[in-house]
């Protein structure tokens, strides 16, 4: 009977220590949430990194030198950013604000020039549900003047002409349901 009740008593004891351990724990990891000072949302990180604290995304600090076609841009990002790929409509349009609005308290450099630029997005708009042959695709870019999106046709003969900027990132899900 005593190693019966040695038994629960050390059960007992086992159960209080991980009741007060995983509250610890819980207390140290925490959701991303919003972070509405951009120098303390944006973190520099080596190898032109940018991690963006408010959504655990890694950003490159800085465009791929050149303009790429929107059905080459994962292609470039991959080789070129280590895994990365192009962002979403979702992910790229708060980001390009933040980088509007913070000026240079954030970490990324070249991203806003002397002109008006379009970065390219993943995502695609919605206007096209079914491809046709011949028929406009339509692709969203991000306005550097404003941040806002703006639908980009790429018509399938010639889309390899039609050149954006390029603003990589790793990390989370493709937003382009």
């Amino acid at each position: 009977m005593t190693q019966f009740v040695d038994f629960f008593i050390k059960i007992f004891m086992v159960l209080s220590l991980l009741l007060a351990v995983v509250p610890a724990r819980a207390e140290a990891i925490k959701p991303w949430g919003i972070i509405p000072d951009l120098a303390k949302r944006f973190v520099a990180l080596p190898d032109k990194q940018v991690l963006d604290r408010q959504t655990g995304l890694i950003w490159r600090n800085e465009p791929l030198e050149g303009n790429f076609t929107w059905d080459r841009a994962d292609e470039f990002c991959t080789e070129e950013f280590d895994g990365g790929r192009t962002p979403s409509m979702e992910e790229l349009v708060p980001v390009m604000k933040a980088i509007i609005a913070g000026g240079t308290s954030v970490p990324f450099v070249n991203v806003i020039g002397a002109s008006e630029e379009l970065y390219w997005t993943s995502s695609v708009h919605r206007s096209i549900r079914v491809p046709t042959p011949g028929a406009n695709r339509r692709a969203l870019a991000v306005r550097t003047s404003d941040g806002n999106p703006i639908t980009v046709d790429l018509i399938d003969d010639d889309s390899f002409l039609i050149t954006r900027r390029l603003l990589c990132v790793r990390g989370g899900s493709n937003h382009n349901d």
